[in-house]
């Protein structure tokens, strides 16, 4: 398969303590992305980013539970 292995000569072209067999990681870039992908890629990202903010923000006032605290609400 042209996607998953190289040649042996490719290989030791990377480096030469390469043999036949050995699995080989490198990172390869990605093909550019089109304007929807990357549109959902980015509403993906900030979702998980609202989501942890939200979990630390809980985490940190919930042990204040039943106390009367004064502070400012913000909107996420």
């Amino acid at each position: 398969d042209s996607r998953l292995e190289i040649s042996l000569k490719d290989a030791l072209a990377i480096n030469s303590a390469y043999e036949l067999g050995d699995k080989i990681k490198f990172e390869e870039a990605p093909a550019e992305f089109g304007r929807v992908a990357a549109q959902s890629a980015k509403q993906t990202i900030m979702e998980k980013m609202r989501k942890q903010t939200r979990t630390i923000t809980y985490n940190t006032y919930k042990e204040h539970e039943n106390e009367i605290m004064s502070g400012t609400v913000e909107r996420f």
